[in-house]
């Protein structure tokens, strides 16, 4: 049985490989992954899915009018993303190969929108799907169900009815789900986890695997390669006298280019562990202008836009079998003036005329099928 002392921090690989510098433009976009804008503040130990944020946000600021430039410079400062719409679908599409990566952009039923910014979310890899966010509750059914769906059910109640805001236009969701066995085999352990001085016994995994390692004077970096070596899982542990800290994107280009293959015996601890995140409120300082309820212009809708909602949950965890994550993130604008009235109430009590028409997708025209007019109580049915 072995000590593990002091904190780690991790970060998954979610993708095959890691984009060299040279790689543009989508090396930018990965950079922006490793940078450390917030640490949630909920507990000590935390847990975020930067790829579901950032992709978020881009998926905004593909849509976003040209005279939104500042707004436009405040995302892109954000992200690091500095390539097109086709390239984070193109991302997108690489990662479903390996894992589940969903993207939904929902629209007011009855609005109407802009067919070139919806074709514009469809290249970074959204599906368009129409909903009825004045019925708050269908709404937050329909959502939270494909959450749902995607992470095969690890992900339960994302969002509420109280996060469909009055006059919600648009809402922006991406989903991640992977589990997947480790390359070396593990069996069940258990090891002593000392933090702030207090000492547990926690259960571990413990083997021999083939790993690359790092050693600094500061930490010890080292990767656990999943089946076929599509993901990593990468710990930095670090040396007792100095604190923890976030994996940089140097850290990473440093293990690629001075980390050593060895044979190392591991004992790492079994994590799980679960976040949701208020992004509109852990990012206000960050993102300034898109979080302070400013409202905005978009290429997608004539109406001005404001974020009413912005928030993320996150599951991962880990044992002697392998790793499983899932995330999802969720954006939802408002707008600022609320042409939909609440709903009405409609009595059929006197005589009325109808037609039972044809939807034409293809012209579009409302072909009647049958029409008439009920004017006594003969073709009605009377309560007995």
């Amino acid at each position: 049985m072995k000590k593990f002392l002091c904190s780690f921090l991790t970060i998954v690989l979610l993708s095959p490989l890691v984009a060299n510098d040279k790689q543009q433009p989508l090396s930018s976009f990965i950079k922006g992954l490793y940078v450390p804008h917030f640490k949630t503040s909920t507990t000590s130990s935390s847990v975020v899915s930067t790829f579901g944020v950032n992709y978020a946000l881009e998926c905004l600021a593909a849509i976003l009018a040209p005279e939104q430039d500042k707004l436009i410079k405040e995302i892109k400062a954000y992200t690091y993303f500095n390539g097109s719409p086709q390239d984070l679908g193109e991302l997108a599409s690489e990662l479903t190969q390996h894992m589940t990566v969903d993207v939904y952009a929902y629209t007011q039923t009855g609005l109407h929108y802009n067919r070139k910014a919806l074709e514009t979310l469809k290249n970074v890899g959204a599906t368009n799907i129409e909903i009825d966010f004045t019925q708050p509750e269908n709404a937050t059914q329909i959502i939270n169900n494909r959450v749902a769906t995607d992470t095969q059910n690890r992900i339960q109640n994302l969002i509420t009815p109280a996060d469909i805001k009055p006059g919600t236009a648009l809402g922006l969701l991406n989903t991640l789900f992977v589990k997947t066995p480790w390359k070396e085999t593990f069996t069940e352990d258990k090891i002593d986890f000392t933090s702030d001085e207090t000492t547990t016994q926690v259960k571990s995994l413990t083997g021999t695997a083939q790993t690359k390692i790092l050693e600094t004077d500061e930490f010890t970096l080292f990767a656990i390669g999943t089946e076929k070596n599509t993901f990593s899982l990468l710990i930095k542990l670090p040396k007792e006298s100095h604190q923890p800290s976030p994996i940089t994107k140097n850290d990473v280009q440093y293990f690629t280019d001075e980390g050593k293959f060895n044979r190392a015996t591991l004992h790492i601890p079994y994590v799980s562990m679960e976040s949701t995140i208020d992004l509109k409120s852990e990012l206000k300082s960050s993102l300034p202008i898109l979080l302070s309820d400013t409202f905005f212009t978009t290429t997608l809708i004539n109406q001005d836009l404001k974020v009413g909602t912005f928030k993320q949950k996150v599951i991962v965890k880990w044992d002697n079998q392998g790793f499983e994550g899932a995330a999802a993130t969720f954006m939802a604008m408002a707008m600022r003036a609320m042409p939909m009235t609440p709903p009405i109430t409609i009595s059929v009590n006197r005589p009325f005329s109808f037609i039972f028409v044809y939807n034409s997708k293809k012209t579009k025209d409302l072909i009647p099928l049958f029409s008439g007019e009920i004017s006594d109580f003969t073709p009605l049915t009377p309560i007995q």
